[in-house]
């Protein structure tokens, strides 16, 4: 993946930026899975569904592998399940957006 940045940047010190940089890529990285997740995978009630759904820009390979490999796993679906469970515990639920609490009061 560095070497993918490096090729398209050029910068005298973008190695004292290379830590940042990739832990902004898995961030960003992430983030997408998430959103796949989220407009694909839980909409659809079984496996079979979801892999015909094949998102626009994702090779049928990768997304077979995405779906029957990461979201079916037993890690990925207990921490799914805790995460809700957590959430539903929540009493007052977030909703000020991506705004501070600072300007928010």
């Amino acid at each position: 993946m560095w070497a993918a940045v490096t090729d398209k940047f050029k910068h005298e010190k973008m190695e004292d930026y290379r830590d940042e940089i990739l832990a902004h890529m898995n961030d960003l990285w992430n983030k997408w899975r998430g959103d796949l997740h989220r407009k694909f995978v839980k909409p659809c009630k079984t496996i079979q569904e979801t892999l015909k759904q094949i998102p626009e820009g994702v090779d049928r390979g990768d997304w077979e592998w995405l779906v029957k490999q990461h979201f079916s796993s037993e890690k990925f679906m207990a921490a799914s399940k805790r995460n809700s469970n957590n959430r539903a515990k929540l009493s007052m639920p977030h909703r000020t957006g991506s705004k501070p609490i600072r300007q928010v009061i």
